[in-house]
Formats: C-alpha cells, structure tokens, sequence
C-alpha cells in the first residue's frame, strides 16, 4: 500500500465517524512531514478541516499547551506521527490528562508500544494501521534474533536490517548518486528478512499483502479491523553521507511497508 492508499483509508474513517475538524501534529522527521502533507491534501478533498499542523523537534516532552491549543480549535481528532517513544508517550499521556475527548490516529508505529507496560491505558481513542498476518520470513528473522542476541526484535528491526543490505549492496556495486541507486534498487530483486523476495515496481512498490485498521481500546486489543493491500514505497529526499547510510538505516513504517528513504550521498 502506498502512503496514500493508507492516508485515504484513514481520511474516509474520519469522515464516515462525521469528524470535521482535525489537527496534525507531527515531527520534523522527513517520513511525518511527507505523510501530513499527503493527509492535508486528502483532507480537502473530504471537506474534513485542518485546523493548523503543530510540528515539534524529535524528542519533545511538552505538548500541553499545543493540546490546549487543539481543543479551543474545536478539533474532534489529531494525526500524529513521531519516530521519537518519548514524544510518542509524552503526547498520549498528556491528551489523555488534558484532551481525553480528542481521538488520535496514527501509522502502525504505535502497534510498537501496545505491549509497553508504560503505556498502558494510554490507548483509548487511538487508531493506527497493523500487519494483518505477520510474513514468514519476519517471523524466522525473529527466532534468529532472539537466538543470536538473547532479546526480542523490535517491530522494525527486520526493516531496519533489510534497508541497511538493500542500500549496502548498491553501494558493493559502486552506485553512488541518488538516481544511480535508485535504479539498482528498480532493477534488483531482493530476498528480504520482513517480506520475502521483494522486486520493486516502477513507482518504487510491490503489490500484495494484508493490513488492520486497528482501533485500541487498551494495551493496543482492536475493535474493529479493516483488511488493506499494502504496497512497498520508496521516497527520496535529502542526503546523508555512505557511512551515515551504512550506519543508520532510514525507514519509515506505514502498516508494514517497508519505505526506504533514499538520500543523496
């Protein structure tokens, strides 16, 4: 699924519950920026109003006054996106003490923390995207990881790991530029650790798969689930250096697709 497939499929929940007023919170994170540009641009589409777009620095703790903020807006819901778990607990927290009536949806990040025993019954009011079936080989790659290092994969660690050998094995083969690794990623097929044999399409996707809409009530149990098609993306916008790449894959998660964010060197 691409980002916005998903983003619709979240604007149409919105509108099908009669919310007219939302507000978009996010931080400066290339991943939120690009998904809230899409979500404003869906929204109008739907006559649903966006009333301002609260951006924040990864790592923010205060969000008191922006939820304050929200409520004499009148919003009946927030997006919200962070790649930070402190921002991410801080900012449910908090609407839970100072705006309990504003419902937040989000991407299937938030799937990461629903086993958190530090945010437990932060959950009620809250939507996000999910695998509906996790793949075969995410699950080996999970048995491998627990064996090798004696703890859990995170959510994203087989994403992690497959953006940094994708992106490595552009680099063995001497590619550089951001079109010239962007047209190996294209031509190449992968066997991935998350999604099995993964051959890109000509927008950057492969087709296939199932996502939930999942609602929490707590500890991320659903409500209601809603079976989508995902779709591998990937985007590219500013530059790290190689070993930046090497070291630090740059993913972002929506459901389950896996989004390589290729950058210039």
């Amino acid at each position: 699924m691409d980002p916005e497939q998903a983003i619709l499929t979240t604007v149409e929940r919105l509108s099908s519950r009669g919310i007219n007023r939302i507000a978009l919170a996010f931080d400066r994170d290339p991943y939120s920026v690009a998904l809230h540009a899409i979500i404003t641009a869906l929204c109008a589409n739907k006559e649903i109003t966006v009333t301002e777009a609260f951006e924040f620095e990864p790592g923010e703790r205060n969000f008191s006054t922006t939820l304050v903020r929200m409520l004499r807006q009148k919003n009946e819901a927030v997006f919200f996106v962070s790649v930070d778990p402190g921002s991410v607990h801080a900012f449910l927290k908090q609407r839970r003490e100072i705006a309990p009536q504003l419902s937040v949806f989000g991407t299937n990040d938030l799937d990461g923390y629903a086993s958190d025993p530090a945010f437990r019954d932060l959950w009620k009011g809250v939507s996000y995207f999910v695998p509906a079936q996790p793949s075969q080989p995410s699950q080996q790659f999970k048995k491998l990881f627990l064996k090798r290092f004696a703890v859990s994969a995170s959510m994203t660690a087989s994403n992690a790991y497959d953006a940094t050998m994708m992106i490595g094995d552009a680099l063995k083969a001497g590619k550089r530029s951001p079109a010239d690794i962007s047209t190996f990623l294209h031509k190449k097929k992968f066997e991935t650790a998350t999604f099995g044999s993964v051959p890109f399409s000509e927008t950057g996707g492969i087709n296939g798969g199932l996502f939930e809409f999942r609602e929490a009530q707590r500890r991320g149990r659903p409500d209601f689930l809603i079976l989508l098609c995902f779709e591998l993306s990937l985007f590219r916008p500013s530059p790290p250096s190689a070993s930046d790449l090497l070291q630090r894959p740059y993913l972002g998660i929506l459901g389950f697709p896996l989004r390589l964010i290729i950058r210039a060197l």
